[in-house]
C-alpha cells in the first residue's frame, strides 16, 4: 500500500504540481479514503519527503550495482556510470516536479537528503576513479571533482531528455540508450591515461632520428 500511494503521488506531483494536488486526489487515485492514506503518510510534505528518500535510494543502489560488476577498474566505472544513466533517464516523473516547482529544494529536510545522497554516490565513483588511477588506467589529479563533474554531465543528459522528449534539445534520433553510450564513451575517454607531454615530444624525437 505505501508503495501503491507514492507511486500515485508521484505522477500527480509531476503531472499537476506539487501545491495543486490534494491529499485527496492521491487518495482517489490509490483508491482509499483521506484517513486510510494518513495512516501511512501523516501530511503531503511527508508524502513528498518519502518520495525523495526513494529516489536517493534507488540512485545510490544503481550506482552499487554497477561497482559490483566484476572486472577492473575501467569496466566496472563503465557499468557504475551506466547504470546511473539509466536510473536518472527513467526518473522523469521525479525531475519534472522539482522543474515544476524549484523551490521545493530549499526545503532543508529535502536539501539535505539530495545533497548528501550525491556525496554518496560522487563518493562511489571517486573511489572507483582513484583505483584507476592506481591502475594506470586513469588520469586525472582530482577524483573527486571528476565525479562530481561527471555526475553533472549525466544529470543534464537525463534533465535535456525530460524537457524535450524526442524533439527537444536531443537528436530525435538519439534514444536512451544511444545517449547513455555516447556519453560513457567520452567521459571514459577523457579520463583515459596517456602518455605525458614528455613522453610524446620523446616519442616524437625517436621518430624523426629514424625518419
Amino acid at each position: 500500500m505505501r508503495d501503491r500511494i507514492l507511486t500515485c503521488a508521484r505522477s500527480l506531483f509531476a503531472n499537476r504540481g506539487f501545491d495543486a494536488t490534494s491529499v485527496r486526489q492521491i487518495a482517489e487515485a490509490v483508491g482509499v479514503t483521506v484517513p486510510a492514506l494518513y495512516y501511512h503518510f501523516d501530511s503531503k510534505r511527508a508524502l513528498l519527503t518519502a518520495l525523495a528518500e526513494d529516489h536517493c535510494l534507488r540512485k545510490a543502489a544503481s550506482v552499487e550495482a554497477g561497482l559490483k560488476h566484476q572486472g577492473d577498474a575501467l569496466s566496472r566505472f563503465e557499468r557504475a556510470l551506466s547504470s546511473y544513466m539509466e536510473f536518472m533517464v527513467g526518473e522523469r516523473e521525479t525531475a519534472r516536479i522539482t522543474m515544476r516547482d524549484p523551490t521545493l529544494l530549499s526545503d532543508p529536510i529535502l536539501f539535505a537528503l539530495v545533497t548528501e545522497s550525491e556525496s554518496r554516490v560522487a563518493g562511489m565513483l571517486a573511489g572507483l576513479i582513484q583505483e584507476g588511477v592506481s591502475e594506470g588506467a586513469f588520469a586525472t589529479d582530482d577524483p573527486n571533482l571528476t565525479a562530481y563533474l561527471l555526475l553533472a554531465a549525466a544529470r543534464s543528459v537525463a534533465l535535456s531528455r525530460t524537457l524535450g522528449g524526442q524533439s527537444g534539445p536531443i537528436p530525435a534520433t538519439a534514444d536512451d540508450d544511444a545517449m547513455s553510450t555516447a556519453l560513457i564513451g567520452l567521459v571514459t575517454e577523457g579520463l583515459l591515461a596517456r602518455p605525458s607531454s614528455e613522453a610524446h615530444r620523446e616519442l616524437g624525437n625517436k621518430s624523426v632520428k629514424k625518419a
